[in-house]
């Protein structure tokens, strides 16, 4: 995953709870303990996102050594059993 991913989700992680934080600094009401379900939604759609990349990413450097390993790259057989092989 690339580093420019993974600043994004953690500016927006500190963002949500910051603001969930001073919105519950103004709320009158004490008895909702219930959180911020903006900053769970948020987090999940950042996670499947991340998953999705990283999945998409293990694809492809497979299909990359099975490549290498088909022209008789020795290495790229080994790191393809190791990496790859279900």
């Amino acid at each position: 995953m690339s580093m420019t991913l993974k600043a994004f989700a953690l500016a927006l992680a500190v963002g949500s709870f910051g603001f969930a934080g001073a919105a519950s600094a103004y709320d009158d009401d004490d008895d909702d303990d219930a959180g911020n379900p903006v900053a769970g939604i948020i987090g999940e759609v950042i996670s499947g996102a991340v998953e999705a990349k990283e999945a998409k990413e293990a694809e492809r450097l497979c299909r990359r050594l099975n490549r290498k390993c088909e022209d008789g790259a020795d290495w790229a057989c080994r790191k393809y059993e190791r990496e790859c092989d279900d």
